[in-house]
């Protein structure tokens, strides 16, 4: 465990109280505590009705009282009380962090996710804002405060997947200590991890092979620090832009891994001797050497199809020797001059991110990409197991976007791929959703951001390099099957020719699902053939079931139940039939709004309602009209005229925090079902389509 003491920290809906029950579930001897839940118990009154009746510094000062009622009432029994040894304590996002007298040895674990930044809507917390302040203004003016404030106090950082999690190994082994075994993994040394000696002790006790000490990130005193706290062998120095006096240096290093990024070859040939060391290459020029204990660590900027493949090829031609750290830049002018040119680049391929990342305009990355650090993680995640070493990501900072967290490496295995593929998708709940799947086949499951652009070139180029499986998202779902068709139509011409058709690369299967809506949004390619399903049919069903016969499962405390029924009910043609029956009864009475690769899915099970585009659509002009309810499928596009519906609740397709129907349902105080239901639904189909299909 943590310590004696652990608090765990975090914004709000992270994830703090349904981790604080998993841990209560690996080890018994702990005495977990939520202490929103304490002081509700104590007071006999809810969160938001305190915030009401005492305003929020009643509630803070409440906070505080009750936390140091909880640390006495442990320091006096925890000598007697055997069965309950450890504290956890989950503190509500707003404790005052910097105004309480925590114990000198307790532990502080920061729970993050990538998400943390966008503005989560909720239901049933109160709101933390002015009365003249609208809701979306909270998390610009709260956040980043927080954010310093849990940076400071953290002792480490649990970097949770997105979406509800189930017990895990890793966590498990995370909580008792027994380290998590990341040979091969470097973890960049920052200012942050130095702040307390306790950071980096821990981070040094869970089995990371290698720490890099980097020049230009850490000051005189931080690297002696660094030095005396990690192990010798442990030590990797990298001397980035080296200095005269770095150099003379050298032979102070002499016993370490030594990182420099310098095309000095005699300089190696006089100094090195024979070192073990690392080169270390940030061009976009194929780098060579013939050094005899060298390795080579190159970070090109990756941004076509043609440059992907070439910096693999290279990797690939010496795996024990180099190491390929690959590089997103929102910018096709990033391209120096050399092999990976930008005119190598095709009229299939994108300026940028040809295989990754969100783009815009047709070229550039978006920046939100770039920020999530989502361009090219999941190459890197595709790389392990296949060369020396790889950098990972502990804390709230990196030395680069790309790199993976400890979590999401943990979670992937290195001789299966899986993939969610589509734009915007830093937020998806499929990781997490399908480690169940992936545990059991032995796979790695990432997000690949893809644009339509070229996709015959980048599914196929993925086929290559051994992704499997695939859950298909916006934009791409009718792009997806139209590359299926063309792939048919291929074959149909190429059966023509005498020996042409021995030439295609696999074999198309479509379920009948795809031939009848003509969007696409599971794949699978096994033993040279494609296979294709569209699993949204039964998440959409299961939505409506679960709207007409179990409204409470849309409460995400009650996933477990939601899983359970998605399988009965799958099992069960009647109930579909029956809930098909009273999707057409409401159909009429629906505004859908927005659809996308969904439309031809809502048509099919509610053919009689009233579409909208969400971008284009006057709903001035239907603000007499009287209907039950709105079904939004627009993701994250806002429509201010939709204030003129009279309408009874909203169905949200979109299971995001953030969801404009949610702000919308929130200020209208309209009942909200989110589309958690769909998403589970399509999921545990993809599922059963999988294992149907698994070597």
């Amino acid at each position: 465990m943590l310590s004696d003491i652990t608090f765990l920290i975090g914004h709000r809906g992270v994830g703090k109280s349904s981790l604080l029950k998993r841990m209560a579930s690996y080890q018994n001897h702990l005495l977990c505590i939520d202490l929103d839940d304490y002081i509700c118990q104590k007071e006999k009154r809810q969160v938001s009705e305190i915030f009401i009746q005492n305003g929020e510094p009643g509630f803070r000062a409440l906070e505080k009282k009750y936390l140091s009622e909880i640390l006495e009432s442990y320091n006096t029994h925890k000598k007697t009380d055997f069965n309950k040894s450890q504290l956890v304590v989950a503190l509500g996002a707003g404790f005052e962090l910097n105004s309480f007298l925590f114990p000198k040895a307790c532990f502080f674990l920061w729970v993050r996710r990538l998400t943390d930044p966008v503005d989560r809507i909720f239901f049933d917390r109160p709101d933390l804002f002015l009365p003249h302040e609208p809701l979306e203004k909270l998390p610009k003016n709260r956040y980043p405060i927080r954010e310093k404030l849990y940076s400071d106090f953290a002792t480490t950082v649990l970097e949770l997947l997105e979406g509800p999690l189930a017990n895990s190994g890793f966590e498990k082994r995370f909580f008792e200590g027994e380290g998590l075994n990341l040979k091969q993994a470097i973890v960049t040394i920052l200012p942050w991890h130095l702040k307390y000696h306790s950071r980096l002790l821990f981070l040094i006790s869970q089995g990371i092979e290698l720490f890099e000490i980097r020049s230009d990130l850490l000051n005189h005193d931080e690297i002696s620090l660094a030095l005396l706290l990690i192990p010798k062998p442990r030590v990797l120095i990298s001397l980035r832009s080296p200095t005269s006096e770095l150099l003379d240096s050298f032979d102070n290093f002499k016993d370490h891994l030594i990182d420099l990024e310098i095309k000095d070859e005699p300089f190696w040939k006089e100094r090195g001797g024979e070192a073990v060391f690392i080169s270390s290459s940030h061009t976009n020029e194929l780098p060579k050497s013939n050094l005899k204990n060298e390795y080579i660590k190159w970070s090109p900027l990756i941004g076509s199809y043609s440059a992907l493949k070439t910096c693999l090829d290279w990797q690939k031609s010496n795996p024990t020797k180099h190491i390929l750290m690959p590089r997103g830049e929102p910018k096709s002018d990033a391209f120096e001059s050399g092999t990976l040119d930008s005119s190598t680049l095709d009229s299939s391929t994108l300026e940028c991110g040809a295989l990754g990342g969100n783009v815009l305009d047709g070229n550039d990355i978006s920046p939100r990409a770039l920020k999530a650090g989502n361009t090219y993680k999941w190459l890197r995640l595709y790389l392990k197991g296949k060369q020396a070493y790889h950098f990972l990501k502990w804390g709230p900072e990196s030395s680069h976007l790309d790199q993976p967290t400890i979590y999401e490496w943990h979670m992937c295995y290195e001789d299966g791929y899986s993939a969610l593929i589509g734009e915007h998708i830093d937020h998806s709940w499929s990781p997490s959703t399908h480690a169940y799947f992936n545990n059991l086949t032995q796979t790695c499951y990432t997000t690949i951001n893809l644009s339509p652009p070229g996709l015959e070139t980048k599914l196929n180029y993925l086929f290559e390099l051994g992704f499997a499986r695939f859950s298909v998202t916006s934009p791409l779902k009718s792009n997806v099957y139209d590359f299926i068709t063309q792939i048919d139509t291929a074959k149909a011409g190429a059966s023509t020719d005498a020996g042409a058709s021995a030439a295609l690369p696999y074999t198309v299967n479509t379920s009948d699902l795809v031939n009848r809506l003509k969007v696409v949004n599971t794949l699978a390619f096994i033993d040279k053939a494609l296979w294709a399903h569209n699993t949204d049919f039964f998440g959409v069903l299961f939505q409506l079931y679960i709207f007409f016969s179990k409204p409470h499962l849309f409460n995400l405390n009650h996933i477990s139940e939601l899983l359970s029924t998605a399988e009965m009910f799958y099992l069960d043609s009647q109930l579909q039939s029956s809930t098909s029956l009273k999707a057409l009864d409401l159909s009429n009475k629906l505004i859908i709004v927005g659809g996308g690769g969904m439309l031809p899915v809502l048509k099919s099970h509610l053919p009689g309602a009233n579409y909208y585009s969400a971008r284009k659509s006057d709903f001035l002009k239907l603000g007499l009209l009287p209907f039950e309810g709105l079904l939004w499928a627009a993701g994250s596009i806002v429509n201010e005229s939709l204030d003129a519906l009279t309408i009874k609740f909203i169905m949200d397709l979109s299971y995001t925090e953030n969801s404009p129907a949610k702000a919308f349902a929130k200020k209208r105080g309209l009942p909200y079902y989110s589309g958690a239901p769909l998403f589970f639904g399509q999921a545990y189909e993809q599922h059963i389509f999988w294992k149907g299909l698994r070597r």
